[in-house]
């Protein structure tokens, strides 16, 4: 019941939290202007070292952790998360924010690919049966093209960046 409760799950959920607050900061430079652009700059410059630390040891303490025979070729995935974060590093302190959003952004889509293909044996014992995925496809499916269809839109609205001028939601 508890087995997600150990040092390994602790480590990979302060590493989590830490990445997506950088990739916050990474947006918030990307999308604000003035004074509120540089401080997310500044913070993201700050919190990058922290992150790349705690993704490199997370990422070294993955065969430790691995319930299931380690297999080499899972780490793989999680490679790219720590080079990411090193590329949007000096992205930061070099001004150049859609290089460090899209640093953040790799590593996010990273960690939970190294996730599931660390505990892949485990999480094929808990795989639904084919008629419970066919009929969770039957309602998912068709609102997928919608719901890409409003992020979409949403995008393209807000595809300016922010300033006191801009029309926003709240």
């Amino acid at each position: 019941m508890l087995w997600w409760l150990n040092p390994y799950a602790l480590l990979a959920a302060l590493a989590t939290v830490a990445l997506f607050g950088l990739h916050g900061t990474a947006f918030l430079a990307l999308r604000a202007t003035g004074e509120l652009r540089e401080r997310a700059r500044q913070a993201g410059g700050r919190l990058a070292p922290v992150v790349l630390v705690l993704l490199v040891v997370l990422l070294a303490a993955a065969p430790l952790a691995s319930a299931s025979g380690f297999a080499p070729l899972a780490l793989a995935p999680g490679l790219a998360g720590p080079a990411a974060v090193a590329v949007a590093w000096p992205a930061f302190r070099k001004g150049r924010d859609g290089v460090a959003f899209a640093g953040t952004a790799l590593a996010a889509a990273c960690l939970p690919l190294t996730a599931g293909a660390l505990t892949a044996g485990r999480l094929l014992e808990g795989v639904a049966g084919a008629s419970t995925i066919d009929q969770l496809a039957m309602v998912a499916l068709p609102i997928v093209p919608f719901l890409v269809a409003a992020q979409a839109v949403l995008w393209w609205v807000h595809r300016h960046r922010l300033s006191d001028r801009s029309v926003t939601f709240f």
